[in-house]
Protein backbone atom coordinates (compact mmCIF):
# COMPACT_ATOMS: atom_id res chain seq x y z
CA UNK A 1 0.00 0.00 0.00
CA UNK A 2 1.36 3.65 -0.80
CA UNK A 3 1.11 6.85 1.36
CA UNK A 4 -1.08 8.67 -1.25
CA UNK A 5 -4.76 5.71 -0.57
CA UNK A 6 -6.73 6.32 2.14
CA UNK A 7 -8.10 3.76 4.30
CA UNK A 8 -11.84 3.72 5.07
CA UNK A 9 -13.01 4.29 9.02
CA UNK A 10 -16.22 2.99 10.41
CA UNK A 11 -16.93 6.54 11.17
CA UNK A 12 -16.46 7.28 7.63
CA UNK A 13 -18.78 4.10 6.21
CA UNK A 14 -21.21 5.77 8.40
CA UNK A 15 -20.78 3.46 11.72
CA UNK A 16 -21.02 5.18 15.26
CA UNK A 17 -21.26 4.30 18.78
CA UNK A 18 -24.16 5.39 20.44
CA UNK A 19 -23.78 6.12 24.48
CA UNK A 20 -26.29 3.51 27.01
CA UNK A 21 -28.65 6.28 27.21
CA UNK A 22 -29.11 6.72 23.69
CA UNK A 23 -32.90 5.74 22.61
CA UNK A 24 -32.56 2.36 20.47
CA UNK A 25 -35.08 0.06 18.85
CA UNK A 26 -33.70 -3.21 20.20
CA UNK A 27 -30.20 -4.95 21.10
CA UNK A 28 -28.98 -8.04 19.95
CA UNK A 29 -26.66 -10.10 22.54
CA UNK A 30 -25.01 -13.32 21.75
CA UNK A 31 -22.88 -15.50 23.64
CA UNK A 32 -19.59 -17.90 22.48
CA UNK A 33 -20.05 -21.41 21.73
CA UNK A 34 -18.50 -24.09 23.34
CA UNK A 35 -18.24 -27.10 20.95
CA UNK A 36 -17.45 -29.83 23.81
CA UNK A 37 -21.09 -29.14 25.47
Amino acid sequence: MTGDQTVPTPATRGFRMPGEFAPQDGCWMIWPERPDN
